[in-house]
């Protein structure tokens, strides 16, 4: 039985660690090739150095928070995999506390994290995914 993923190609933003990594491991090993994103270059690094035993994989390093970083990232993405039809948001954060002591820079870096990241991520991915006629969004989120 061939592959499930064989010739998809996914941009996976936090994919050095945790779920996002998960995911980009179950990609390879059904065939895709995959691109990931996080801050943490020494985490993509060594992300990427297990998965291309498995198969092909990438990284950028960025923001997911800052519109020219995920710009770039989904540049380099498009070139390194030949084009994009896959976008995973595995990148976030939460904040545990009392709503009477969180302050508002606080929460806007939580909304950033969560939010802002996702829907720059879908806006710099979808004119691929239009081009191509089709493709998936995941969007992935804990408490």
């Amino acid at each position: 039985m061939p592959p499930r993923l064989e010739g998809k190609r996914a941009l996976i933003y936090g994919g050095g660690t945790g779920l996002g990594y998960s995911c980009a491991e179950c990609f390879v090993r059904e065939g895709a090739v995959v691109y990931l994103s996080g801050r943490r270059e020494d985490r993509l690094q060594q992300a990427v150095a297990k998965l291309t035993k498995l198969g092909r994989a990438g990284y950028t390093a960025g923001d997911a928070t800052v519109e020219a970083d995920v710009q770039r990232i989904t540049a380099g993405a498009a070139a390194f995999m030949g084009e994009l039809d896959t976008r995973v948001n595995s990148a976030g954060t939460s904040g545990v506390g009392s709503i009477l002591e969180e302050t508002l820079a606080g929460f806007k870096q939580v909304a950033d994290a969560n939010l802002l990241s996702t829907f720059l991520s879908c806006r710099h991915a979808a004119p691929h995914m239009v081009g191509n006629g089709s493709g998936s969004i995941i969007a992935i989120s804990s408490m």
